[in-house]
């Protein structure tokens, strides 16, 4: 007995002592948002530049070019591989690393210099892309909707237009003398969709269809889908996506239509207003008026209402 009382004394030091270790031991220092192997092309870019024209770090840009490494298509990865670290300068642009896109702080202010940073990088940003992403013939305007771990996860960032929006942007392509676009979702990263993106997409289309602009989808690699986007003759970004932003913010402005890139806090909507690309004025459907977006007849009526 004394000795099974021995052993389990040791064996509960020895553990304590690795608490104490682990705990006692310095954090490092930040390492990049995007873990290895995610190949989230969106946030990737909004690092890349956070790194190169806002906070230059070396170490930051090996991490990402050895993470650039496990990405397994090989055009994303080549992509990667392409982009140049070499620090241009410091703007006056205060922003978390991944959200250089997004116009609202996390405590629900404005970001200071936000549509001025963006300005002052634009070309710089569309020659690299031009490099980088070869010409696609694309005819139509490009719709993209955000549609897999959003909006069923409830990030304060991403919601979904109401139909007045989508009439509103429809409105804007048929003044540019459109009557076609493409429907651009992909619902596999990340996904918690239960079947339900399949419906929104449709209901989507049909005001679009309503509104006299003729739609189909398509959903493609996620580099092939990034390449439509930089070169169709207008991007309009539905919902909140870096994904779509980092093609948008490169065109003139004319010809990027996206919706208000704000931020639900505290069951209140924080409306973007710095832009100079077309923005939707309206707020989206808001979080706190759903209890399921798997229950696609209540979301669809309240987007209509």
């Amino acid at each position: 007995m004394n000795k099974l009382i021995s052993n389990n004394l040791a064996i509960i030091f020895i553990a304590l002592s690795v608490t104490v270790i682990v705990c006692s031991t310095p954090k490092s220092s930040p390492k990049p948002v995007i873990a290895p192997g995610i190949s989230a092309l969106g946030n990737r870019l909004s690092e890349y530049i956070y790194y190169v024209y806002i906070d230059p770090l070396p170490r930051i840009a090996m991490d990402q070019k050895m993470h650039a490494q496990w990405v397994t298509d090989p055009n994303l990865r080549k992509f990667y591989d392409g982009l140049d670290w070499t620090p241009v300068s410091n703007f006056s642009y205060t922003t978390r690393p991944d959200s250089t896109w997004n116009p609202i702080d996390f405590n629900g202010d404005a970001k200071e210099n936000y549509l001025e940073f963006w300005q002052s990088i634009r070309p710089a940003m569309r020659d690299l892309l031009n490099q980088h992403v070869k010409q696609r013939s694309v005819a139509y305007p490009i719709v993209h909707f955000r549609c897999s771990d959003s909006p069923f996860n409830k990030h304060f960032n991403y919601h979904m237009p109401k139909a007045t929006s989508v009439k509103w942007m429809a409105e804007r392509l048929k003044e540019r003398g459109f009557s076609k676009a493409i429907m651009l979702s992909c619902n596999q990263h990340r996904s918690m969709d239960q079947n339900s993106c399949a419906t929104y997409i449709n209901y989507y289309s049909n005001i679009f269809a309503a509104s006299g602009i003729k739609m189909t989808a398509q959903c493609n690699s996620i580099f092939e889908d990034f390449a439509l986007m930089v070169h169709s003759p207008m991007l309009v970004t539905l919902n909140a996506s870096s994904f779509s932003f980092m093609a948008g913010i490169v065109k003139e402005p004319q010809n990027y239509i996206s919706c208000n890139l704000g931020m639900e806090l505290n069951n209140k909507y924080i409306l973007q207003t710095a832009a100079d690309w077309i923005l939707d004025p309206a707020e989206p459907l808001l979080h706190k008026d759903v209890i399921d977006y798997n229950d696609t007849v209540d979301v669809i009526q309240r987007l209509s209402n």
